[in-house]
Formats: C-alpha cells, sequence, structure tokens
C-alpha cells in the first residue's frame, strides 16, 4: 500500500484536472502524477520545471536520460528507473545500455560521453559536486548550458526519486519494473568517488 494513494479519476476535482493539464487526455496518467496531484498547487508548479528537463533542456535526449536512470539507480527508485528506462527505449537506446546503466560505468562498453555522465551523476550523489577533473572531461563535449542542465536534470529526479521513494508510489500497470543488483541504496557502485 502506498503512503499517499493516488486521486482516482472520478475524485478529480477542478484543482487536480489542472494539476495534471494535458494528462488528463491520456486514457491512464500514471500513479506518478496522480499521487503529486494530491497536492495539486505543488505538482502544477512543478510541472514547470520538470517540463523544461525533459523537453527543453540543451542536453540531447538520450543523455538526458542516462542521467535520469543513473539518478534513480543510485536512489534505489525502481518505479523511476523502469519508468525512463522505458522512454529510453523509445528514443532508441538499447536495452543493454540500460542494462549498463545499473553498473560501474568504467567496466561497461558505454559510450566515453555517457561514462562521463555517470561519473558526474555518482559524484554528485556522493559529494554533492561534480569534480574539476570531471567537468573538465565533461567540457570537451558539452557547453556551459548542458553542463548547468546536466546539474539540474540530477538534482530534479533525485527530487522525485525522494517523493516516489517515500510515499511509496506504486508500480503502474503495465511498467515493467528492472530488479537492481543488491546494493545499498546509499552506497556507491564505485566504492566511494574522490575528487
Amino acid at each position: 500500500m502506498p503512503r499517499i494513494a493516488p486521486v482516482a479519476r472520478e475524485d478529480w476535482d477542478d484543482a487536480v484536472l489542472e494539476s495534471l493539464g494535458r494528462l488528463v487526455e491520456r486514457p491512464y496518467v500514471d500513479n506518478v502524477f496522480t499521487t503529486f496531484a494530491r497536492h495539486p498547487d505543488l505538482l502544477r508548479r512543478f510541472r514547470v520545471f520538470a517540463a523544461h528537463v525533459l523537453f527543453k533542456s540543451e542536453l540531447a535526449p538520450l543523455e538526458r536520460e542516462v542521467i535520469i536512470l543513473r539518478v534513480g539507480f543510485r536512489n534505489g527508485c525502481e518505479y523511476e528507473f523502469a519508468q525512463h528506462a522505458r522512454v529510453a527505449q523509445s528514443y532508441g537506446m538499447s536495452r543493454e545500455d540500460v542494462a549498463q546503466l545499473l553498473q560501474d560505468p568504467e567496466t561497461t562498453s558505454l559510450s566515453l560521453e555517457w561514462k562521463l555522465l555517470v561519473r558526474a551523476v555518482d559524484e554528485l550523489f556522493d559529494t554533492s559536486s561534480v569534480s574539476d577533473s570531471t567537468w573538465r572531461a565533461l567540457s570537451a563535449f558539452y557547453d556551459e548550458r548542458q553542463l548547468m542542465d546536466l546539474v539540474f536534470s540530477a538534482g530534479a529526479y533525485n527530487l522525485v526519486s525522494w517523493a516516489l521513494n517515500s510515499f511509496e508510489v506504486e508500480s503502474d500497470p503495465d511498467l515493467e519494473i528492472i530488479p537492481f543488483p543488491p546494493v545499498s541504496r546509499r552506497q556507491s557502485q564505485l566504492g566511494g568517488v574522490s575528487n
């Protein structure tokens, strides 16, 4: 049972409808949204920021999804990881690459750019900052605005992971949960990141 239950469709009042926006046109609205709709003002305002991260970021969609997937994994948030595995695959990411985001990136066949994105997320998770060496390496591939979008994307989905985990949001019926390898939620796959 979730700690905060989603708002049932028959209980959607004007505030909930406004907070969900065009999502109400879908035959099924994911539990993440109907749960957050318990606080319509919060959802309405958060959707503005989330829309930037998802649709207006200067990162390419697959780069954004690498970041979000790693954040979901590092938070032990299987719901978020499963949702964005589906999104990433719709953009062309292979199931193999999705699975590699659950591993130590240095031992995978991910591209150098993706390995750097994963390293940046791990450093943010472990130290609340991107190290100078990782920042310099990323700067060979990404400009200043893209690096800002990287940090804000990781932060936004860290917040979403916290909410999903804390509210114990239930999986959606059609969502394929990808089991995580046995590792503590707060333990780095890299055994700790040093600057």
